[in-house]
C-alpha cells in the first residue's frame, strides 16, 4: 500500500501509519517521508486502549502529531493502481470532490447482518439529529462514500470532534466495533457536502473484492486487478463469517 502511494502519488509529501505499537520489518525507519505512529498518541483516554474497532481508530485520525490541514486515509487493505493526481480529490476552485458509493443509509437489511453497515446507520440517524431536527433520524437518506483512498480535511474532523463529542467518546470506549459506533469516513464526507461546499463526484475507477477460502475467488480477483488500471484495489478479508 505505502510502495503504491510512492508510485502513483508522488505529490504526497508522507506517508504515516498507524498501529497498536507494531512495526512492519520492512519500514526504513530513518526515512524522513514515512513514520510510525501509534494508539497511544493519537487516543486522548488511554483507558480505550487497547482497541481492535476501526471506527474507534478513525475517529482519532485527528490527533496525529503534525497532520497537514488535508491528507489522504487508506485502510490497510487498500492500495492504488493508477497514477491519481490531486484534481481527483478537489476541484479548481478548492471544493473537496467526494466520491460516493450507490448505496445510501440507512440500509436496514446490511444493518441487522453487518455491525459496520450498523454503525454507518447510526451515523447517518446522528447527521439527521443535527440538520433536521424534529424529523425522523431515519427518514433522510445519505449516500455511502466509495469505499476507496479518502481525501480528508482537519479542520472538518475537529467541527465533528467537537460538535458529537458524546458520540465520539462513546465509538472511542468500543474495543470492537458496536451498531452505536460513528463511522467517520461517512461522516467527513457527508459533512463535507451539507456545509463545507464540497461537491458530489462519479464514481472513480475502483476494484472492491473479498478474500476469501475460495481459491478460484481469489485467482479471478487478482485477474482482474491486472486486467486494466484501478484508481484504488480493496482487498477485503472476508476469510471468516464474523460480523465484527
Amino acid at each position: 500500500s505505502a510502495r503504491s502511494v510512492a508510485e502513483f502519488m508522488p505529490w504526497v509529501r508522507n506517508i504515516v501509519i498507524v498501529t497498536n505499537g507494531q512495526v512492519p520489518n520492512w519500514v526504513d525507519t530513518a526515512s524522513p517521508r514515512l513514520r510510525i505512529v501509534t494508539h497511544k498518541e493519537i487516543f486522548q483516554n488511554q483507558k480505550n486502549l487497547p482497541t481492535f474497532n476501526s471506527n474507534a481508530i478513525e475517529a482519532n485520525l485527528r490527533n496525529i502529531p503534525g497532520l497537514a490541514p488535508c491528507f489522504l486515509y487508506m485502510n490497510d487493505d487498500m492500495f492504488l493502481g493508477a497514477p491519481i493526481a490531486p484534481a481527483h480529490f478537489f476541484d479548481a476552485h478548492g471544493n473537496l470532490r467526494v466520491h460516493m458509493s450507490g448505496n445510501a443509509a440507512p440500509n436496514f437489511a446490511r444493518m441487522r447482518e453487518n455491525l459496520w453497515h450498523a454503525s454507518v446507520g447510526n451515523t447517518n440517524a446522528v447527521l439527521n439529529r443535527f440538520y433536521y431536527p424534529g424529523a425522523d433520524p431515519y427518514a433522510v437518506p445519505h449516500m455511502y462514500v466509495q469505499h476507496t483512498c479518502y481525501f480528508m480535511r482537519t479542520d472538518i474532523l475537529r467541527t465533528i470532534g467537537a460538535r458529537w463529542r458524546r458520540e465520539i467518546d462513546a465509538t472511542c470506549r468500543h474495543r470492537f466495533r458496536h451498531a452505536n459506533d460513528t463511522a467517520m469516513p461517512f461522516m467527513q464526507a457527508n459533512v463535507a457536502l451539507e456545509e463545507f461546499g464540497a461537491r458530489a463526484a462519479p464514481h472513480s475507477t475502483n476494484l472492491y473484492g473479498v478474500w476469501t477460502p475460495d481459491a478460484r475467488r481469489n485467482t479471478a480477483f487478482w485477474r482482474s486487478v491486472w486486467a486494466k488500471p484501478h484508481a484504488c484495489v480493496c482487498m477485503n478479508d472476508n476469510l471468516d463469517n464474523s460480523a465484527a
